[in-house]
């Protein structure tokens, strides 16, 4: 008599999302006018052969132009579609955005770990509501797509937000999260819209 095999029901990625931080860039002040050195996009060159052909068909980066010279060197220009989402910068004009700065300026380019570990009550909610703010302000723009995304951003507020997006990580994953320079994940999603994976990028 033959064994009857069971069949499980194994969720597949169906499309991917793969956040980056901005390349290098120069001193210029205020920091919204910095803009990426040679150095910057040459990291972006490299790490653009790492990924190989990624085919990327949108891309969604913050109000600051080093995120979109790193992404039209990141993508290659296969990008079809470009978008500004604000909510990829913390907005400074609010008690939460305040307090956030107030962290960038006392722990810099830290973990993501050090950032939650070492920071009051009122300035860990505001950074894990950051996140969230940010990762439904993505949903809403991305709607029903399902096309493989690249999101270009900054430093730790990416952590935060792949946080948002990947609740389910284990806690040591998203505390290993430290993002150098043009250095990323990339985030696989099932046809729920449920994160199901995460893996370093360029690092």
């Amino acid at each position: 008599m033959k064994r009857r095999q069971k069949e499980f029901l194994v969720s597949k990625p169906i499309h991917t999302i793969s956040f980056f931080r901005h390349g290098r860039t120069d001193k210029a002040q205020p920091d919204s006018a910095r803009r990426l050195t040679d150095e910057g996009k040459a990291q972006a060159a490299r790490h653009r052969l790492k990924l190989g052909d990624p085919s990327f068909r949108v891309g969604y980066v913050s109000p600051l132009q080093r995120t979109h010279e790193t992404l039209e060197i990141l993508s290659g220009g296969s990008c079809v579609r470009v978008e500004t989402v604000n909510e990829l910068v913390h907005d400074t004009s609010t008690d939460s955005g305040k307090l956030i700065e107030a962290a960038f300026e006392k722990l810099g380019y830290a973990s993501i770990a050090d950032y939650l570990n070492k920071s009051d009550d009122a300035t860990k909610a505001a950074l894990v509501e950051y996140g969230e703010r940010a990762w439904n302000a993505l949903k809403t723009k991305m709607g029903s797509s399902r096309e493989n995304t690249i999101v270009v951003g900054h430093a730790v507020l990416l952590g935060l937000l792949i946080m948002a997006a990947y609740p389910n990580a284990p806690i040591e994953e998203i505390y290993a999260l430290n993002f150098g320079e043009c250095e990323g994940a990339k985030l696989s999603f099932d046809e729920t819209g449920a994160c199901i994976d995460m893996k370093k990028l360029c690092d």
